[in-house]
């Protein structure tokens, strides 16, 4: 009986490990899913849907962990980022403050919502407020970050001059895409905690 269990505990931590691991390589290939319009700055992207997406399912540090990941894997050279961007030039460019807030979110959200629990289903509310704030970070981080690469004060004409970049276009996305990665954690994190956790681990 002691050996089936620790047979299952095996298997359930390394079924865990490979799903996080494909979860952190679709991470990477959605940087090609996106899409870039004349006029806007910065490109539309699912991957940071996708950063808080598996940071609510996922919670604890294995969404920062995906994001590491990505952010780790793109400084080194693998085109990972919108459009199969990569290296220091580009986190340190236009939209490397938002990746960076990937990261920072993704803690947020871990530290939030937890690890997913076999007997508490995590109410969808908390999950879409940590989502939503993570995503405010992310945008904290990211502005504050561009304002920095282009010498902008936050003042009346940065705000003027974001409106003019169509930020607010980027925005009303991503509110579409807090609503899809909070509905599919919502109902994805009960089938994770019984298929992916032992129950003394959660």
């Amino acid at each position: 009986m002691k050996k089936m269990k620790s047979t299952m505990k095996i298997s359930k931590t390394t079924l865990r490990s490979i799903a996080i691991i494909c979860s952190a390589l679709l991470v990477c290939i959605s940087g090609w899913a996106s899409v870039k319009v004349e006029g806007f700055p910065l490109y539309f992207v699912v991957q940071n849907m996708l950063c808080i997406f598996f940071s609510a399912l996922w919670g604890g540090t294995q969404g920062a962990g995906i994001a590491g990941l990505l952010l780790a894997a793109g400084a080194l050279g693998a085109p990972v980022f919108a459009h199969g961007g990569h290296g220091l030039d580009y986190i340190s460019g236009d939209a490397g403050g938002f990746l960076l807030g990937y990261f920072f979110a993704s803690m947020l959200i871990g530290y939030i919502l937890k690890t997913p629990k076999i007997d508490e289903k995590t109410s969808f509310n908390k999950i879409l407020s940590a989502c939503f704030g993570g995503c405010v970070l992310i945008y904290v981080i990211g502005i504050a970050h561009y304002f920095g690469v282009h010498d902008l004060k936050f003042n009346k004409t940065a705000i003027k001059v974001l409106s003019l970049l169509g930020f607010k276009w980027y925005i009303i996305s991503d509110i579409v895409k807090i609503a899809i990665a909070s509905v599919g954690a919502y109902f994805l994190r009960p089938i994770v905690a019984k298929y992916f956790y032992e129950e003394k681990e959660i």
